[in-house]
């Protein structure tokens, strides 16, 4: 009888160490499936809760690199282009900033007025190129002075002189002086003879002193038009 209960007692303990020991490598076990999951996860939210980097190019449908993403909502904006005049693709005159220069002859530099009928020619042009009727006012004689504002700021609106050069001062009363510049002008504002965006002038204007300085006239003969 002592030596079956022994027996017993002897299975029951090797039955228990048994038990514990799966329970054990079982609790192990699913340790180790919880930190896997806990780490799944959380690679899963760091990756959700990052904003997705912006490519610098976008691949095609062969593999090889397009243009880049970034540059493609501003190209339009990215290079900016002189200001230009829609109607006659002339460079707009509000972009030329300054006095007007103005080229003398050597004849018409060694006259007493070269001085005085240089700064007036610059005045008289870059009033024009600013569409500053006001300041045109200025520069010219009282008969000239009576044309319209409105038509005169109509006129001009598309007009941007350059290349003005005083070939010839002759003294008298008035002063006469010939010049050569070239204009520039939307085509509906363009001499009536000439229909030309670009147009090269020779003229010859009266000069004259109204008591308040020199001051352009009217021409003293029929301008000379040719196309640039």
């Amino acid at each position: 009888m002592r030596s079956g209960r022994r027996t017993t007692l002897l299975l029951s303990l090797a039955l228990a160490v048994l038990m514990v020991a799966g329970a054990g490598a079982a609790f192990a076990v699913g340790h180790a499936q919880r930190a896997a999951v806990r780490l799944a996860g959380a690679g899963s939210a760091g990756s959700a809760g990052q904003a997705p980097s912006a490519s610098p190019s976008a691949g095609t449908a062969d593999g090889s690199v397009g243009e880049p993403a970034a540059t493609v909502g501003s190209i339009a904006v990215s290079v900016g282009a002189p200001p230009t005049d829609r109607t006659t693709g002339t460079a707009d005159p509000s972009a030329s900033k300054g006095p007007v220069a103005v080229g003398l002859s050597p004849r018409a530099e060694s006259t007493p007025q070269a001085r005085d009928v240089t700064d007036l020619i610059s005045r008289y042009f870059t009033a024009i190129n600013g569409h500053d009727y006001d300041a045109w006012l200025s520069t010219v004689t009282t008969a000239q002075a009576k044309r319209d504002r409105d038509d005169w700021t109509r006129d001009y609106s598309t007009t941007r002189d350059s290349d003005v050069y005083i070939s010839d001062i002759t003294a008298g009363n008035p002063l006469t002086v010939r010049m050569q510049f070239t204009s520039h002008q939307a085509i509906q504002f363009a001499p009536a003879e000439l229909q030309a965006q670009c147009v090269r002038w020779d003229v010859t204007y009266r000069v004259q002193d109204e008591g308040v300085g020199l001051r352009v006239g009217t021409s003293a003969k029929p301008p000379a038009i040719a196309p640039c």
